[in-house]
């Protein structure tokens, strides 16, 4: 857990250098056309939305398994909870959908 400070920012460095370079280089054209911009912006609300889900995933699965051991006849709520979880999957490949096609 020591070293989770540092992979963080090394990668926000990373991040970061690689958008600079991106928007800012390329001379008077830049380095992404316009028609690239919505397939751009349509793979990172699935990047996010995906993250997003596995998080909520893996949260509702951890205390679902902890609410099966106390009390087993609950095993419907915990099924509920991993699949609202990937509703929000469901919602980001919509919303990339509409982006893109826009």
């Amino acid at each position: 857990m020591d070293n989770l400070g540092a992979w963080g920012i090394i990668t926000a460095i990373v991040i970061f250098l690689s958008l600079f370079f991106i928007l800012i280089g390329g001379g008077e054209g830049g380095m992404i056309p316009e028609t690239a911009w919505p397939l751009l912006m349509g793979a990172l609300t699935m990047i996010g939305a995906g993250f997003a889900a596995a998080l909520c995933i893996v949260s509702a699965v951890k205390a679902g398994s902890e609410m099966l051991v106390q009390k087993p006849e609950l095993s419907i709520w915990s099924l509920l909870f991993v699949a609202l979880g990937e509703g929000l999957a469901i919602y980001g490949l919509i919303v990339a959908i509409l982006l893109v096609s826009a």
